[in-house]
């Protein structure tokens, strides 16, 4: 990945290094915490909608589902997820 970006900002951004940082300091639990965020956008933005694009139902809702043991939170959740893609069939153990 890192070999990839070099060669990115290299011949594509002529050394742009706005990334640099990031791929500095990125390692497996970070992207781990970003795959586990990206699979459950659209169950949110579902559970929004639900609520009447109004944040502060939305979280009101969303502060009530995360006192929920686990379990029940992901009950809860299954309804806002697309049984039409795999990465939103569960959550992240």
């Amino acid at each position: 990945m890192r070999t990839d970006y070099a060669t990115m900002k290299r011949d594509k951004w002529g050394g742009y290094k706005g990334y640099d940082h990031w791929f500095a300091t990125v390692n497996n639990a970070a992207l781990g915490a970003q795959a586990a965020y990206d699979d459950q956008v659209g169950a949110f933005e579902r559970l929004f909608a639900a609520e009447g694009s109004d944040f502060d139902r939305f979280y009101a809702e969303v502060r009530r589902m995360a006192a929920l043991p686990r379990s029940e939170r992901d009950a809860a959740m299954a309804k806002y997820r697309d049984p039409t893609k795999k990465e939103e069939t569960a959550w992240p153990t």
